[in-house]
């Protein structure tokens, strides 16, 4: 369960240049954060490869884990039931077209939120009953579907922005913006909360549409995330 993706930003462009020296100088995360938005919307069409039908097929099978769970759980165990579901929505996903690397952090995205939503899926708790699984998917899945797609969103714009930020973070740790290892892996956390938060403004059309407005989300977490922090160019505090 799992697809590895490497996505680098590229050396060439203005936008991208602008992020890579924001994190040298230590600006904040919420400042870097609406800085990688809008690179990676205008530069690198990570907004058109979110909203491509491969990725709508992510959104679309999220809202069917929010009925179908239970029901795998029950026939495979949670651990089981979530390897399937993502292998199979990566098939449906690359089927449909469109979502190039977006997939990889789909995927990633999708385990994710399965896993954290059935603590028994995790190693240490392999032990736990199946009605035990099942009871805390139905907890934790969201009041509705939608929920769940927009909590799909959030963990998307998380593993895009963490992964662009650690990437390019880890060329100065060393340096007084990133100090040491420790340093990168608090600043990541930071900016992917941050990018996470940016899909919160979408919530209200996933839950009134589900999959449909997929596309909407994402286009209102990118507007959101790329206008946060903007004014503010203060030196990282560490808040």
């Amino acid at each position: 369960m799992g697809t590895s993706v490497s996505i680098r930003s590229p050396s060439g462009s203005r936008a991208w240049a602008m992020v890579r020296a924001s994190i040298n100088s230590g600006i904040a995360p919420r400042t870097v954060v609406a800085e990688m938005m809008v690179a990676a919307g205008a530069v690198d069409e990570w907004l058109s490869l979110l909203q491509s039908p491969g990725l709508g097929v992510y959104a679309s099978r999220i809202a069917e884990a929010w009925h179908e769970m239970p029901g795998q759980v029950e026939v495979h165990g949670a651990r089981e039931a979530i390897a399937n579901f993502v292998d199979d929505t990566r098939t449906a996903g690359l089927a449909a077209g469109g979502g190039g690397l977006a997939i990889g952090v789909a995927e990633r995205a999708l385990a994710r939120v399965l896993v954290e939503r059935i603590p028994q899926a995790q190693p240490a708790a392999a032990g736990a009953t199946v009605t035990g699984a099942v009871s805390a998917w139905q907890a934790n899945r969201g009041s509705t579907p939608g929920d769940l797609i927009a909590n799909f969103l959030a963990e998307t714009m998380r593993q895009l922005a963490s992964h662009f930020f650690s990437r390019d973070a880890s060329s100065v740790t060393g340096g007084a913006a990133v100090p040491d290892a420790r340093a990168l892996r608090q600043l990541t956390r930071q900016v992917g909360d941050v990018a996470a938060a940016a899909a919160e403004p979408a919530r209200h059309i996933l839950r009134e549409r589900g999959a449909q407005a997929w596309s909407d989300g994402v286009r209102i977490a990118f507007q959101t995330g790329g206008a946060r922090g903007q004014p503010d160019r203060s030196v990282f505090d560490g808040g």
